[in-house]
């Protein structure tokens, strides 16, 4: 959580009054479509009391942050020059699989990785939320370029309220 979430949280918290003051402006959130795996339990936002450590679903649950903190970031700022997207980039090609800590999972995504993205077809979603002038349509998940559909979590938006108040206090803002 603290660096899939937490750590993104309070870099973009600490750059809003430059943003603000530059709009306008683009926040752009890498986030994942293992969001809908994930579960914000308001009450363990820090996954320290979970009975059973579980890597995957606490990867999963940082980025469904990432996208109700996009979310949130629209609501709280719509009117000020500022825009938030979030995006899936895909199954990238990278030597991240090598430091997973599962053997099953790194060795299925080895014998795949013929299908998986390049590193540049995955930066693509990242640079047209960033560069393309067509994008007008703030706090929505993309893929592949497109508009992408998020889950119902995501849409909860006093959750991520909630979330958003949490967060400043676990990084110390509030």
């Amino acid at each position: 959580m603290q660096v899939n979430y937490f750590s993104s949280f309070l870099l973009t918290s600490l750059l809003l009054p430059l943003l603000k003051a530059s709009a306008p402006s683009r926040i752009i959130n890498v986030s994942s479509i293992v969001h809908f795996y994930g579960r914000t339990d308001l009450n363990n936002l820090n996954t320290e009391y979970s009975g059973i450590f579980n890597s995957h679903i606490v990867y999963a649950t940082a980025k469904l942050c990432l996208l109700q903190m996009t979310m949130e970031l629209n609501r709280r700022y719509k009117f000020t020059g500022l825009t938030a997207y979030a995006l899936h980039p895909g199954v990238v090609n990278t030597e991240m699989v090598q430091h997973l800590n599962s053997w099953f999972i790194r060795n299925v995504l080895k014998i795949f990785q013929t299908f998986h993205k390049t590193p540049w077809e995955g930066a693509q979603t990242t640079i047209y939320l960033a560069v393309s002038p067509e994008i007008n349509k703030s706090g929505f998940f993309f893929k592949d370029c497109r508009e992408a559909r998020s889950s119902r979590a995501v849409q909860d938006l006093e959750s991520a309220t909630k979330l958003w108040e949490l967060s400043e206090r676990y990084v110390n803002l509030k």
